[in-house]
């Protein structure tokens, strides 16, 4: 068991909350992420569906409840897919997003 010094401690508390307000501060309005969101750039050769999903993930904001736009997002997370991929996928149910992103990245 370590015991870390109370300066330590304290000096990571301050940290924290200032690695956080930079964070808000800088953050991209619900707009600018809208605009990146919409920006992605579709699959590239040699690029795995998880990781385009991945970059998609990274411009939604907590301000969007994505499990009440997982249509939304999946539908056009299917659409920076090659048409192929797309195809098999249109025959497809998927309950979530997961299920869905896998099997793009198991049939890319």
């Amino acid at each position: 068991m370590s015991i870390v010094p109370k300066e330590e401690e304290e000096e990571d508390k301050c940290y924290n909350m200032l690695k956080k307000a930079l964070f808000q501060f800088y953050a991209p309005t619900p707009f600018e992420a809208f605009q990146k969101f919409m920006r992605t750039q579709v699959l590239e050769a040699g690029q795995k569906p998880l990781d385009l999903f991945a970059t998609l993930w990274l411009t939604v904001t907590e301000a969007v409840n994505v499990n009440e736009h997982q249509w939304f997002v999946g539908m056009f997370f299917m659409s920076l897919l090659p048409p192929q991929t797309r195809s098999i996928m249109l025959g497809w149910s998927f309950e979530r997003l997961e299920e869905l992103v896998a099997f793009a990245d198991n049939h890319t």
